[in-house]
């Protein structure tokens, strides 16, 4: 009889343990979900942010009307072009 409560003991000692541990790695889980979740709102935030910007990057870079946006310089010709009808080769 009492090897049989010293057997319940010990079991209850390692379920106990390993309820514990089993408890401990769920709050884990939980945290590092909770936390994944956050840095994905995060990283949303920063690539939005991030078209913001280059939307009014190319939107400027469109608004100084270079002319290698289009193909006029090309259509003219250029001071380097010497009438060539190959503008790339003198470049």
């Amino acid at each position: 009889m009492l090897r049989k409560l010293l057997e319940e003991r010990k079991w209850k000692k390692k379920y106990n343990a390993y309820k514990i541990v089993y408890e401990d790695t769920l709050n884990d889980m939980q945290l590092l979900k909770d936390l994944n979740e956050g840095l994905m709102e995060e990283i949303k935030k920063l690539k939005k942010n991030r078209r913001e910007l280059n939307g009014d990057t190319k939107q400027k870079l469109f608004n100084n009307k270079r002319p290698y946006g289009t193909n006029e310089h090309r259509k003219t010709g250029s001071k380097e072009d010497n009438g060539t009808s190959n503008s790339t080769s003198n470049r």
